[in-house]
């Protein structure tokens, strides 16, 4: 698509629709590796920013096994899901614990965070973790149409025997960020 010209329906900057999808999402399944046995570990943390760069920012303790699984592995992949549209970002973990970057993000996240973090817990036993996105990649199943669409490819599916073409049943797209490239996967609107 050249600069003059206007998108078509079926046109759409992947990086956007996936930070607009990320913001529909208060909570992520944060998985990382024990360095120690290999397997892998997922818990929820709560989403306190989405920044321009897609990273990703959670409050954690600072004695939580996650930040002993990044001293021998910084590798995260955090997951979101709801009913119609899934997420997945990956990148390295960064510890940052700057006072004022914790307040602030404390402060916007209050009430969602008080349910992990009891309102005795002091900020300077909290850390934070950025993920700093590298790969993301979204199924976005949502609007009007896409109900529709999902159940005529699943229909399909079983009358004839064969897989359902995920793609054709909503927009699909895999982000490299550290790149600024991006692949999709774009249905019929």
């Amino acid at each position: 698509m050249s600069d003059n010209t206007a998108p078509t329906t079926t046109e759409y900057q992947p990086k956007e629709r996936m930070t607009d999808l990320l913001t529909r999402f208060d909570t992520a399944m944060m998985v990382s590796e024990c360095g120690k046995t290999g397997q892998y570990h997922a818990r929820p943390m709560v989403v306190a920013r989405v920044d321009e760069g897609l990273n990703l920012w959670f409050f954690t303790e600072f004695c939580a096994p996650k930040i002993e699984e990044m001293k021998t592995n910084n590798k995260l992949c955090a997951t979101f899901q709801d009913k119609d549209k899934w997420l997945s970002l990956a990148g390295k973990g960064r510890i940052e614990n700057d006072n004022a970057l914790k307040q602030e993000l404390w402060s916007a996240n209050s009430d969602k965070l008080k349910k992990w973090f009891p309102e005795d817990k002091k900020l300077d036993e909290l850390t934070l973790l950025e993920l700093e996105t590298q790969w993301g990649e979204y199924w976005d199943s949502t609007g009007v149409m896409k109900p529709l669409q999902y159940g005529v490819e699943a229909l399909k599916s079983v009358v004839t025997g064969t897989r359902m073409d995920a793609n054709k049943a909503g927009n699909h797209a895999k982000l490299s960020l550290s790149d600024s490239t991006a692949t999709t996967s774009l249905s019929a609107q």
